[in-house]
């Protein structure tokens, strides 16, 4: 219940009450990283809301002998968690937003198929061929790969250009530069 008393004699209610007034002096640094850094997908809320959680764990961790304030404390491990975020978008954004699988993952999917027998050629063949293709995307330029997973998805070479603002030339040059890596990794 919110009026039993916590382990530091406070209730619940005044344990928050506590917490948004102290949060509030760190607002200004969230809104200042806010102007340094853009997240995708993330807005003022998602922001505050992560500040929160890393002011909150902050306050856990704080060790007063170390002659720092808890605010110059926060600043740091908000500072390192918006670049964590920041990487990790970078990160899948290298990725081309190809989600990795593990084999344990994989194995849940189709397992009971494997077992019984009941995996086809086209499966095992798919397979094979992504662990081929494992390290393609990496030998490719950014404009290969926006190309590449555009016809992945059953782009024609005239949509493409009309997405990346491109000639039709240029998009089959690519597609023809990117058909030549493939053979060259088969």
């Amino acid at each position: 219940m919110f009026d039993e008393v916590n382990v530091n004699g406070f209730s619940e209610d005044a344990y928050s009450d506590m917490f948004k007034l102290e949060f509030e002096r760190c607002r200004r640094i969230v809104f200042s990283l806010m102007r340094c850094y853009h997240l995708n997908g993330y807005d003022q809320d998602d922001w505050l809301q992560e500040a929160r959680l890393v002011y909150w764990k902050s306050r856990e961790n704080f060790d007063k002998s170390q002659g720092k304030s808890l605010l110059v404390f926060f600043s740091i491990n908000f500072k390192h968690h918006v670049i964590s975020l920041f990487r990790s978008q970078m990160a899948m954004k290298r990725n081309g937003g190809l989600d990795n699988v593990s084999l344990e993952e994989l194995n849940e999917r189709i397992g009971d198929r494997v077992i019984k027998g009941e995996v086809t050629q086209d499966f095992i063949d798919g397979i094979v061929l992504r662990d081929l293709l494992k390290d393609y995307s990496k030998r490719l330029s950014k404009f290969e790969l926006i190309v590449w997973l555009n016809l992945l998805l059953g782009k024609s070479a005239e949509e493409i250009s009309e997405v990346a603002e491109l000639t039709v030339t240029q998009v089959n040059n690519a597609i023809d530069r990117v058909k030549r890596k493939i053979r060259v990794e088969m």
